[in-house]
C-alpha cells in the first residue's frame, strides 16, 4: 500500500528525489538509499506511469521492500502558471471584504499567533479564500495591508495582483517579483505578479505553504468555512 500518491507530471527530465514511497520503508532506508544513488545515471523511461505502477507492483508482489522511486520533476517558473478564474476579479475581491467586514487592500496588522486562520468556500465554484496580512518582508515601518487570497494548492508559486502589490509597496512598482511577510512578521514569501487569465486575483500558492508551514483543515460545506492551520510538529 502506497503511503504517497503522485499526480501525474507532463514531463521527467531526470531523477533526483523521492517520488514515492511504500509502508514500512524508514528514514534510515530512505537516506541510504539517496546516498548510494547520488552517482547513478539514469534514462528517461518511455511511460512515467508505466514505469511507476510496474515498478511498484513488482515491488508489492514479490513482498519486496525496495525503497522509493526516485525521479525528479523540474518545477515550473511563474511565466509557466496560468489559471483561469474568470470569477473572480478585483470587483469581486472588493465584494468579499465588504461582506465579511475586512475590506480587501485595508489597514491589517500581525498578531503574536499568525496562525490557525478562518476562511471562506466561496461562490459555485468553490473558491478557498482567505485574507492575511501582508507587508514588505523586514520593513516593519510599512503599511501592513490585508490581502485576500485564493488558495490553490495547484499552483506551486504565489502571486499578487497589481493593485496588492501598489498598496504593499507604493504605486508604480515595475518588478516582476517581491519578498513579502504573510501574516507572520518573520516571514519572507517570495510573490510573483499575476498575469495572463488570472491578473486580478492574488493567489496563495504551494510554496508559500510549506515556507509558512499550514495546512487546510476543517473544510465546512454547509458552512462555506475552512482553515490554513499551523501543522503541528510535535509527536
Amino acid at each position: 500500500m502506497l503511503t504517497t500518491i503522485l499526480r501525474r507530471i507532463p514531463q521527467v527530465t531526470s531523477i533526483q528525489r523521492v517520488a514515492v514511497s511504500v509502508a514500512g520503508y524508514s528514514q534510515k532506508n530512505y537516506n541510504r538509499s539517496v546516498d548510494n544513488n547520488k552517482n547513478c545515471k539514469y534514462t528517461k523511461p518511455n511511460s512515467v506511469d508505466n514505469y511507476m505502477t510496474n515498478s511498484v507492483n513488482s515491488s508489492l508482489s514479490s513482498g519486496r521492500n525496495d525503497g522509493p522511486i526516485l525521479y525528479h520533476d523540474e518545477a515550473l517558473s511563474a511565466d509557466q502558471h496560468d489559471m483561469v478564474l474568470t470569477d473572480i476579479n478585483q470587483q469581486t475581491l472588493a465584494d468579499i471584504g465588504y461582506n465579511y467586514g475586512i475590506p480587501n487592500l485595508g489597514k491589517g496588522g500581525f498578531s503574536a499567533s499568525p496562525f490557525p486562520v478562518d476562511g471562506i468556500i466561496f461562490g459555485e465554484n468553490n473558491r478557498l479564500m482567505i485574507c492575511l496580512n501582508c507587508q514588505r518582508a523586514k520593513k516593519p515601518t510599512e503599511p501592513i495591508v490585508n490581502v485576500w487570497f485564493l488558495v490553490d494548492t495547484d499552483s506551486n508559486c504565489t502571486f499578487l495582483c497589481e493593485d496588492t502589490v501598489n498598496a504593499i509597496y507604493g504605486h508604480n512598482c515595475s518588478a516582476l517579483t517581491y519578498i513579502v511577510a504573510i501574516q507572520d512578521s518573520k516571514s519572507k514569501i517570495l510573490c510573483n505578479i499575476s498575469h495572463s487569465h488570472f491578473a486580478d486575483v492574488n493567489v496563495l500558492g504551494m510554496e508559500a505553504m510549506l515556507d509558512l508551514e499550514v495546512s487546510i483543515e476543517s473544510m465546512n460545506r454547509k458552512q462555506k468555512y475552512f482553515r490554513l492551520a499551523r501543522i503541528s510538529t510535535t509527536k
